[in-house]
């Protein structure tokens, strides 16, 4: 069994104890190493090049944003996971712009840490399910009308678009409709491409930031 290694850091004992406590109950991950401040974590990850780095946003010496930003463009980063207080939408814009693929409140950090390490480390992004209802919350104004461009899409794309807009990954995606993941690849490169986005992550944005419009016009997955 291929394990996924993955390291710790946050400037609490007790939290990296019940995150790693949480994550080494499963048989395919292994916590290399655990760190409590930034500088140390930069260390952890040149040392052991681990697939998934857990970092706490805010830490001593160094943030996890410098943390993140010391790996920005290097071969061998790791995929990056963020654990934060904040549910502020400026300070998640900023660190996905960076190329972190998680985001998790530390509140529910939990409970959601093993499922959005699988995620990004499949390439993917999760946000915590309570962050991304909060963030981008957005009402249907009446008389709105429909995004230019989602008209055309397949019976199938709308599907999978509403489906997104629950924060759903590929991969359970998939499963829901008895398909395979790269063909739920091939229709999120297809929505993209006819609503005009273009970016990492500007597909599961655009679901959230439009979940209203998207489900009345759509319905819900």
């Amino acid at each position: 069994m291929k394990q996924i290694h993955i390291i710790i850091a946050d400037d609490h004992p007790l939290f990296r104890s019940g995150l790693r406590e949480a994550i080494e109950r499963e048989e395919d991950m292994l916590v290399l190493e655990e760190a409590g401040n930034g500088r140390d974590a930069v260390k952890s990850i040149q040392r052991h090049h681990p697939d998934v780095a857990v970092l706490d946003i805010e830490m001593p010496h160094l943030s996890g944003v410098d943390v993140v930003r010391t790996f920005q463009n290097g071969e061998d980063a790791p995929q990056f996971i963020m654990l934060t207080i904040h549910r502020s939408e400026e300070v998640f814009r900023t660190v996905m712009a960076m190329g972190v693929h998680g985001y998790i409140l530390k509140e529910s950090a939990i409970t959601d840490v093993v499922n959005g390490i699988r995620t990004v480390y499949e390439g993917e992004y999760f946000i915590s399910p309570v962050l991304a209802a909060g963030l981008f919350q957005q009402s249907l104004p009446d008389g709105a009308a429909i995004t230019p461009g989602l008209q055309e899409l397949t019976t199938t794309e709308k599907k999978i678009l509403s489906m997104i807009t629950d924060n759903l990954t590929t991969r359970t995606i998939a499963e829901r409709l008895s398909i395979s993941p790269r063909t739920v690849t091939h229709h999120r490169e297809n929505i993209s491409a006819k609503l005009g986005l273009r970016g990492s992550y500007t597909l599961l944005r655009y679901a959230l930031e439009n979940r209203g419009m998207i489900q009345q016009y759509f319905g819900s997955s």
